[in-house]
């Protein structure tokens, strides 16, 4: 089992994301993959999940 290393930019982007009302289920999904095995199987692709991150960390202020 893996851990995840949350950086403080990373703490607030996610609650950003929380507080607009963003759906991190889904999010919440990959992690706990990513967690367990240390990878994510070939159904998830990952420009979906590279365009969820991109919109949750890129938005502005």
């Amino acid at each position: 089992m893996y851990t995840v290393l949350r950086s403080t930019a990373f703490k607030r982007a996610f609650k950003r994301c929380v507080k607009r009302g963003l759906d991190v289920s889904e999010f919440e999904n990959v992690v706990n993959l990513l967690r367990e095995t240390g990878s994510l199987p070939k159904k998830i692709q990952t420009a979906q999940i590279k365009l969820q991150i991109q919109l949750c960390m890129g938005m502005s202020y």
